[in-house]
């Protein structure tokens, strides 16, 4: 007998339904340069800390406000009605919108006059970047079948890398050449403007054209769907109750990762330009070259290596393999950040970028282990979680250790040190203790995908 419609469509797809592989990675590009683009106008803060602590008058808290809690704060609530959505509505329009209006709000982060301009310009930054994560992930997971979607999302992931690289070289060459010119500059409509305002404002606006990039592919069909109907809040919570121990292992483990990452990112700058006396030109294009060898080909790496052991019946991949990456996070912070050899520093480090950006192990085990009709909104709640705990609160806790414990801006070094040792070995006991529960989790999505 025929199936129904509706059985046809919650029916499970096999490698060939999938579209081919010249949509699928050119879907791939096109959001690899939106992630690009999101991470410029999100990290491109991190370059002009001391100047715009000069000119605000506001403090090293004040300033990780600004970096992490303004951004995650609209960036995690808001992705959660942007995740119901995603599961609703067509992908493509809530990216572009989402491009336009982060787009908009990080020029408007140039023409701060005070810290509460500069913090309701980076919530609305978190704003439109919220549209982005959760659409890709739902997307990427009906265009790759499971044993290429840790690759496809870590090419997805690679775009942020790309992104701060991008921060940091167009932040140093800006300020540099801002700075020749009596460190101000004159622009139509605006008026004068400090050097940092210029790069917020310069690399903020170019950004709305890219939005229109997500229709050169097609919506993809949505597939792996566990019933015929959408789902809402209540069965979203539902599926991740039932499979708690890993969500919270998941959540967990991969939010002190982030805030490990976010937290270096944020103050890696104003360690070198404090402890070992660089100009903010020789910061600038250093951690851009570093950031984008290192932490792309890591991505890279990771994502190929985690999808063949998948390929292989390794179920619990992605965490038996988080679990010493954890580890060697935590050493190589603790090594290379209290060093006062910057050979020490800069070889360690390379290793901490190497490892620290999780982002496509992180989303396609969520993906794999959730249904197509859940997969915004669960999306969502993890990005919610992760971002407050990754770029919410990795940018504060080195702070709150600087001025707290330290008591010396120029100890910036040891407080991320001390952040990388305590959240690696936090997040290497949450993955292991979640192994089991995540080989459960995908057993149970075989059964419908």
């Amino acid at each position: 007998m025929d199936a129904s419609p509706s059985e046809l469509r919650a029916a499970p797809a096999t490698g060939e339904d999938y579209p081919s592989s010249p949509v699928a990675w050119s879907a791939v590009a096109v959001l690899f340069i939106l992630g690009a683009v999101a991470f410029l106008d999100r990290q491109i803060i991190s370059l002009m800390v001391d100047d715009i602590r000069r000119d605000l008058a506001i403090s090293d808290f004040q300033i990780s406000l600004l970096q992490g809690f303004a951004f995650a704060l609209c960036y995690a609530v808001m992705g959660i009605p942007l995740g119901w959505l995603v599961d609703r509505f067509p992908r493509r329009q809530i990216i572009c919108i989402g491009v336009i209006a982060w787009g908009i709000a990080a020029a408007a982060c140039g023409l701060a006059r005070n810290f509460w301009h500069l913090l309701l310009a980076r919530f609305g930054v978190g704003l439109g970047e919220a549209a982005l994560a959760p659409s890709a992930y739902s997307m990427l997971s009906d265009l790759f079948p499971r044993e290429w979607l840790t690759t496809a999302m870590s090419v997805f992931a690679i775009g942020s890398i790309v992104g701060q690289a991008i921060a940091f070289a167009i932040g140093g060459l800006v300020i540099g050449m801002a700075l020749t010119a009596d460190g101000g500059l004159s622009l139509p409509l605006v008026g004068e403007v400090r050097p940092w305002q210029f790069v917020f404002i310069v690399t903020g606006l170019p950004g709305i054209a890219f939005a229109l990039l997500v229709f050169l592919f097609p919506e993809p069909v949505r597939r792996g769907l566990r019933g015929g109907g959408k789902a809402g809040f209540g069965e979203a919570f539902r599926f991740i109750a039932e499979r708690g121990r890993f969500f919270t292992c998941h959540f967990l483990g991969y939010g002190a990762v982030a805030a490990i990452a976010y937290g270096t990112i944020a103050w890696v700058p104003a360690h070198l330009m404090r402890g070992f006396g660089w100009s903010v030109t020789q910061t600038g294009f250093t951690m851009a070259a570093l950031t984008a060898l290192a932490g792309s080909s890591g991505l890279l790496g990771m994502g190929m290596f985690v999808d063949r052991q998948m390929a292989r019946g390794v179920r619990d991949a992605h965490f038996r393999f988080a679990v010493w990456l954890s580890l060697t996070i935590a050493l190589c912070g603790a090594i290379g950040f209290s060093s006062s050899s910057i050979v020490l520093f800069f070889l360690f480090y390379t290793v901490l970028k190497l490892l620290a950006p999780i982002g496509g192990m992180a989303s396609a085990s969520i993906q794999i282990v959730t249904p197509n009709e859940l997969r915004g909104t669960v999306s969502a709640i993890y990005l919610f979680v992760v971002t407050l705990l990754g770029a919410g609160t990795g940018p504060t806790v080195v702070a709150t250790c600087t001025e707290l414990i330290f008591h010396d801006p120029a100890k910036v070094g040891l407080a991320m040190a001390l952040t990388c040792v305590v959240l690696g070995l936090f997040a290497a006991a949450c993955f292991a203790l979640g192994r089991r529960q995540m080989r459960e989790a995908v057993e149970m999505a075989e059964v419908w995908a």
